[in-house]
């Protein structure tokens, strides 16, 4: 085989070129390819630098976002922003004290619906968290008002689940938003009753009205939308976190509602006169939550976010259940 086979013919000079002639042909090719794989390289790390620069940005323009800032203390007490202002512990950008791992396909999708996305989880974040606080002032007041073991235990259990509510949104919305986000220090230690000037049926009857509102109907309508949202979740692990929250959610429903009984059994006609009176004061809308501009129902129905059109449909049905199951117990004490 002749040697020239082994040469690129790109470096093989034209015929009836002098000695010096070819050779600077063949320098000039020879560095034409060098140039051409060195022009790939650069380009392919300015994409590769340019892809980084726009993750950067992304998580700059949701981290500027009023809606995810330390700022936050407007989410509800109940799930999706239902019955009217709670308070809320302030949120700490880049801690990861309430952050697990969670695999989401989030890389996918563009700055609005990550950021929109983010804040619909940071407030079911914010809410469970709350609700801890909650279920704790609660365990102290059944207490001084002689609750049996049963009841404190589910108080209890209502409570650990939350933490696990919390945590997963938490996580959910730090894998949308592309960093950290946690509560900080609840802005107050948790009230619980020791010794009151009210009489013992003045505060059985607070506790019926909140098991009613918090622990019946709220919990009651978060159980319902996570079922629903649950199945229309394309994501796996938001899913999964639905799943559980709509079990435990049920549950705690169901507490709520064998509260009321245990506070109507003991507090006879002050406890039901005010279960009547709360019957009335019950929200008969929720507290919507604005979408942002530039966000499409359906992607973010596919992240765990169902329309406002369904949430408020589950909502009126679920106030329409309580209050004629209520009604039925106070009409039958007649």
């Amino acid at each position: 085989m002749s040697s020239t086979a082994l040469v690129p013919n790109d470096l093989i000079a034209p015929r009836g070129l002098s000695l010096v002639t070819s050779a600077v042909y063949k320098v000039r090719v020879a560095w034409s390819v060098r140039f051409m794989h060195l022009r790939s390289a650069v380009a392919f790390e300015l994409a590769e630098r340019r892809a980084k620069w726009d993750a950067f940005v992304s998580r700059v323009r949701i981290a500027m976002d009023p809606a995810i800032s330390p700022t936050v203390a407007a989410y509800r007490v109940s799930e999706a922003y239902a019955f009217g202002d709670g308070q809320t512990a302030p949120l700490a950008p880049e801690a990861q004290t309430w952050v697990q791992p969670v695999e989401l396909a989030a890389c996918f999708l563009d700055v609005e619906h990550r950021k929109a996305l983010a804040r619909h989880w940071i407030g079911l974040g914010q809410s469970a968290h709350a609700a801890i606080a909650a279920y704790t002032q609660l365990a102290g007041e059944l207490m001084t008002l002689g609750a049996h073991p049963e009841l404190l235990m589910h108080v209890h259990a209502a409570a650990l689940e939350r933490v696990h509510h919390a945590e997963g949104a938490f996580s959910i919305a730090s894998a949308y938003a592309g960093f950290g986000i946690s509560p900080s220090a609840w802005p107050e230690m948790p009230k619980v009753a020791r010794t009151s000037k009210r009489s013992r049926n003045a505060a059985l009857a607070l506790v019926a009205e909140r098991a009613l509102l918090e622990g019946w109907l709220s919990t009651a309508y978060g159980a319902a939308v996570a079922q629903i949202a649950a199945a229309r979740a394309s994501e796996a692990a938001v899913a999964a976190h639905l799943r559980m929250v709509a079990e435990d959610s049920a549950r705690q429903a169901e507490f709520g509602k064998r509260l009321v009984d245990w506070t109507l059994k003991l507090g006879g006609e002050d406890v039901a006169l005010a279960l009547a009176l709360a019957i009335r004061k019950l929200p008969t809308a929720l507290v919507e939550e604005k979408p942002l501009p530039g966000t499409r129902t359906e992607i973010l129905e596919r992240n765990g976010q169902p329309p406002a059109a369904v949430r408020r449909a589950i909502f009126l049905s679920m106030r329409s259940q309580v209050v004629a199951e209520l009604a039925a117990k106070l009409d039958g004490r007649d």
